[in-house]
């Protein structure tokens, strides 16, 4: 027998976008009677939820007044397990594949220790990209041309470059590279024509060989010490990875791995992760029966780390299946880097380390979410009264709200860690072995 499969998807005034992804799941290889579908509407107002039973009236869909977030939402459609192997949770901002579903079964049915398995999230766009690999030698990446036009203006980088500092009023848009980095942009013109011509003008601290790969191949090419221009040819658009699971880094930090990086075939190999991504993932029923669901009090951003948390205490393992592809609008209901993504983001982070890090971790974490509350509601005010300047309190509103929200929860996280770490299988400094560098 096939797993008995729910896929579950929140929908936020998502209109077409959402349509787009139900569509993406009519054409799913994985059988479709062995699988239903869940959708929780968190209280739009664009009219989808009267489309969807005329569109997609195999769906099941659950209707809330007001917007209960992403781990609330979820957590009702999980509620009840009876006669379901696997949760499938989706973003309403995807489109899947359609060994997307599959893909993810077979991998949580090869191992019976994994209680999640994420998929490959790829930005839904074409870049024209390429890596270089400067063999743990510094350069910096001053100028990108595209047939002698400079794109650097549109140019982005991984995480892996680090940004220049040159004390002016407008950054820097150089970026320092020490070892392997991807840059990308989208190009203007939609009907480019191949092969282009890409040159990168790098500046080197003493000479040095590089590895230049592109989605034609890769090659070497050595640049003296000074200013040098690689060329290279570009015959094909290629995609930029969005997370190929979670990661820990320095701090304990939760975060994408593979964040925009060009995807050249590097994370082509199933492999095991720290932590699962919530907007594609094939989540064990077992596990959530014996862990729990998402934590409610998080609404959205971090739920997901919690819980990978908590299972990995419980001793369940996480994995990565390459071959689930899905494609990702990345931060399309919360706006990347808006004051409500920042919300939620700095806070339950903290919470999450509150939770589940050790103890000294978890410490720092409360006292840092007091220090910088303090700093940043009262140090802009007591600044613009020492200068005779009226006050903005916006921002130290903002601020107090979260922190405020933050020690609200506070209690519940203590309490919730206490009785995980009796339970435990692991020690809370497990997770050092997990920490890796971007």
């Amino acid at each position: 027998m096939s797993a008995r499969v729910r896929v579950v998807i929140i929908n936020f005034d998502g209109g077409d976008t959402t349509l787009r992804c139900l569509g993406g799941l009519t054409h799913q290889t994985y059988d479709s009677s062995d699988f239903e579908i869940v959708m929780i509407d968190n209280g739009s107002v664009d009219g989808l939820v009267w489309k969807i039973p005329a569109y997609f009236p195999m769906v099941r869909l659950i209707s809330l007044l007001t917007n209960e977030g992403f781990a609330r939402g979820n957590n009702l459609a999980m509620s009840d397990l009876s006669g379901v192997d696997v949760v499938a949770l989706l973003n309403n901002d995807t489109i899947p594949e359609p060994t997307w579903l599959e893909e993810l079964v077979a991998a949580l049915e090869h191992d019976e220790s994994v209680g999640a398995v994420c998929s490959k999230m790829v930005f839904n766009k074409k870049v024209i990209g390429v890596e270089i690999d400067s063999d743990s030698r510094p350069i910096i990446i001053r100028d990108v041309n595209l047939d002698s036009l400079s794109v650097m203006d549109s140019v982005v980088f991984d995480e892996r470059f680090r940004f220049i500092n040159t004390h002016d009023e407008v950054p820097s848009p150089m970026r320092e590279i020490k070892g392997v980095g991807s840059l990308w942009f989208e190009p203007a013109e939609k009907a480019l024509a191949f092969p282009a011509k890409l040159n990168v003008v790098v500046e080197a601290n003493g000479s040095c060989d590089l590895r230049v790969r592109t989605a034609s191949g890769t090659t070497s090419t050595s640049v003296e010490s000074g200013v040098s221009t690689i060329s290279v040819d570009i015959g094909s658009l290629s995609d930029v990875i969005n997370n190929v699971g979670g990661g820990v880094f320095p701090g304990l930090h939760g975060g994408d791995i593979g964040f925009k990086e060009v995807d050249f075939g590097q994370y082509e190999e199933a492999r095991e992760v720290f932590s699962f991504c919530g907007g594609a993932v094939a989540l064990r029923a077992e596990a959530l029966r014996e862990v729990g669901l998402f934590d409610p009090s998080f609404f959205l951003y971090y739920e997901d780390m919690d819980l990978s948390w908590r299972m990995r205490y419980a001793g369940w393992k996480i994995s990565y299946a390459p071959k689930s592809v899905v494609r990702h609008e990345h931060a399309f209901s919360s706006g990347e880097w808006s004051p409500f993504f920042r919300f939620w983001v700095d806070r339950n982070r903290r919470l999450t380390l509150v939770k589940n890090a050790p103890l000294a971790v978890a410490a720092k974490a409360v006292v840092g979410a007091t220090v910088w509350a303090a700093r940043d509601s009262f140090v802009p005010i007591l600044r613009s009264v020492i200068r005779l300047r009226r006050p903005s309190f916006g921002a130290s509103v903002y601020r107090l709200k979260q922190y405020g929200s933050f020690v609200k929860a506070l209690p519940a996280a203590v309490r919730a860690r206490r009785r995980q770490l009796k339970s435990s299988k692991l020690k809370p400094d497990f997770v050092y072995s997990w920490i890796s560098t971007r």
